[in-house]
């Protein structure tokens, strides 16, 4: 889908279903001015208990497009399945209708499927253009950044996934080159695109999960991405800074330093990961790999970890358990086989926002959240 269906497609839900899905309008345009949006999915709003929320976002790389339609997918799956009080079928995998009113009755979702929209029309519009050269040097077709221009007007780009305010001081899997794939851009949250998703976190504190979807690797990653995991060591983590230019690298002698997560907070995006994927799997036989992050490359300033590291840098926000979906095995894989991704991760997604309305150890959400 294009930019613009994505966002029509985003207005008629919300109108057509004004009881269910309502309509989030980011706060900030992005550098060719386009406006953001997000869609609530909330039933049964007036029951007495607080509801989490899922936040699932797509296509933050620009050349990754198929974000996009599984978050249009698998909102209006649920929805229609909800208003019809039908079940969902996904190739071999079904939902009943129960189990998708249980889900949408105890959990919110929020669905922002088009977070660097200029990225993506520049691809859209290219990429029959390209030359090799621009293929290799990561433009047009294959261009991953968002659209901040230069000193002269010249488009440059940010890698909105190396944005966010999650261990700035280092080098971990980021570049300070401008021209670079992987440019981190000149301060945290400098792109209105990475300030788009910082408001859904600070405005929604009922936020308890958040899936970003990305391609490819057919891949279901959990926390951490700096450094392999350890739950022995609670000192080992991203704020002592004894551990500056220790992490991220397998040099000698500094290749000591791993990640401390919470042992019940590994095991749970592990299970859940695997309940994921079980569904994914149900589908049509295909079988994502479960792991955390740093299994994929090391990496620093992403939205997976900055989302669950919010409440350690700060004790007042909530806990987010957070994944990086990489489905396919191309950046756009062919039709036929994206409709069929498609089917794989609104599978697993549903599967996730099911589990999560059967977990009654969550962090509790507060009348003020």
């Amino acid at each position: 889908m294009t930019v613009d269906e994505i966002d029509n497609t985003l207005l008629q839900l919300s109108r057509q279903n004004p009881g269910l899905g309502s309509l989030i309008t980011l706060p900030n345009r992005t550098w060719e001015g386009r406006i953001c949006r997000a869609v609530k999915l909330s039933a049964a709003p007036q029951q007495a208990r607080m509801k989490p929320v899922i936040l699932i976002t797509g296509n933050v790389h620009a050349r990754e497009w198929g974000g996009s339609d599984i978050c249009i997918n698998l909102l209006t799956k649920l929805t229609q399945a909800y208003t019809s009080r039908q079940p969902i079928q996904y190739g071999n995998k079904s939902f009943t209708y129960e189990q998708i009113k249980q889900a949408l009755e105890s959990v919110d979702l929020i669905i922002f499927p088009e977070v660097n929209p200029d990225g993506k029309v520049y691809c859209q519009e290219n990429h029959e253009q390209d030359s090799l050269n621009d293929q290799l040097a990561g433009n047009g077709f294959w261009w991953r950044k968002n659209r901040r221009p230069d000193e002269n007007g010249r488009p440059m780009g940010v890698d909105l996934n190396r944005n966010f305010d999650f261990l700035w001081g280092s080098t971990i899997g980021t570049s300070a080159d401008k021209n670079s794939l992987i440019y981190l851009g000149p301060a945290p949250f400098s792109e209105p695109e990475s300030q788009n998703i910082k408001y859904l976190l600070d405005t929604y504190n009922q936020i308890r999960f958040y899936v970003d979807i990305h391609s490819f690797g057919e891949k279901i990653m959990y926390n951490w991405g700096n450094d392999n995991n350890q739950t022995t060591d609670p000192g080992q983590n991203f704020l002592n800074h004894q551990y500056d230019g220790m992490r991220g690298t397998t040099e000698f002698m500094r290749d000591r330093y791993k990640e401390y997560i919470a042992p019940q907070d590994e095991k749970l995006e592990y299970d859940l990961g695997n309940r994921m994927n079980g569904a994914l799997q149900a589908v049509r036989g295909k079988s994502y790999k479960v792991e955390e992050s740093a299994q994929l490359y090391y990496t620093s300033r992403t939205t997976q970890d900055y989302a669950y590291s919010r409440h350690l840098s700060d004790p007042s926000k909530p806990k987010i358990y957070s994944y990086t979906f990489e489905f396919g095995t191309t950046f756009v894989p062919p039709y036929e086989e994206m409709q069929l991704i498609i089917a794989d991760l609104s599978s697993a997604l549903t599967e996730l926002t099911y589990a999560v309305s059967q977990i009654n150890a969550l962090e509790p959400v507060r009348p003020g959240d």
